[in-house]
């Protein structure tokens, strides 16, 4: 019974399993993959503020800061007209999380000193640090390229957070590979290749139109290698094997025949092949009477 004990935490923190490499009880563990896999749930269908809400109502306030650090830092300049003023607060983009009553509980991003250094993030003093004129205030990360490379990491460390845990970041990052262990449909596996594709394109934009920004935090090769057209994606997530996963339940082959037309409808819609669809329809128009 020791040994067995020996084997889980002894402390209660956030970093506790990955610090110690020890597991939660397993009813504690059951409850961890519970909230992660609702916060990817909500991730899956491009909700993030709704991901970090749940966090932060489910008692994991932590969590939702970690992830909020994908958030890429921008400007804005608060009113200076009192009468525009509670427009202005609406339209500020930091994120306020209600509980339903009037009590804002959750994250707000915003940070500056009155020097006009960002603050809150790391030192003022940073060589890294942004200046920005005083009349303007910072949201989200300025640091994210950090928080990428951590990110990272955190996906490919199998052994020490749960699959929700590492899908939740990326999806975030994005990070392909843990997406697709969590896939569990062929457009599960799709929207995974077109997520990493399109956000790795994104982050390619982003640091060629930030030139002056000095330094980047590197990124490993397979991070890039993300970066596919949708022709190539749609070869990888081979459309008759992720036909079988659809319909391990039913039996009856017109069911089948029929998923699988609708899977090359889809296919053809989004590389503007209807050719090859009709092509596909006329081979297979058998099956489905």
């Amino acid at each position: 019974m020791g040994k067995k004990n020996a084997a889980l935490v002894t402390s209660i923190d956030p970093d506790v399993v990955s610090r110690t490499e020890k597991a939660l009880h397993p009813l504690d563990a059951a409850e961890e993959e519970r909230i992660m896999r609702g916060v990817f749930s909500y991730l899956r269908r491009g909700d993030k503020d709704a991901a970090l809400a749940f966090l932060v109502e489910a008692g994991h306030p932590q969590k939702a800061f970690a992830l909020f650090g994908s958030t890429p830092a921008s400007l804005f300049k608060p009113s200076t007209n009192s009468m525009d003023e509670d427009e202005e607060e609406d339209e500020e983009p930091s994120l306020l999380y209600g509980s339903g009553s009037s009590e804002k509980v959750g994250i707000r991003e915003e940070y500056q000193d009155n020097s006009g250094s960002v603050a809150g993030e790391y030192p003022p003093e940073s060589g890294l640090a942004p200046k920005v004129p005083s009349e303007f205030r910072v949201t989200g990360n300025s640091m994210r390229d950090l928080w990428q490379s951590v990110a990272w990491q955190i996906c490919e460390s199998k052994n020490k957070l749960s699959k929700f845990d590492r899908a939740a970041y990326g999806a975030l990052l994005p990070h392909t590979g843990v997406l697709l262990e969590v896939a569990a449909t062929w457009e599960d596996k799709l929207w995974a290749r077109v997520k990493g594709s399109v956000e790795t394109r994104l982050e390619e934009e982003l640091r060629a139109s930030h030139v002056d920004r000095g330094k980047w935090e590197r990124l490993p090769a397979e991070f890039w290698e993300q970066g596919e057209g949708l022709s190539d994606i749609l070869r990888k997530v081979d459309l008759i094997d992720n036909v079988d996963t659809h319909v391990d339940e039913y039996s009856d082959r017109i069911v089948t025949s029929f998923l699988a037309a609708f899977l090359a409808l889809q296919k053809a819609a989004m590389v503007n092949g209807i050719e090859g669809f009709l092509n596909y329809m006329d081979e297979n128009i058998e099956a489905l009477l």
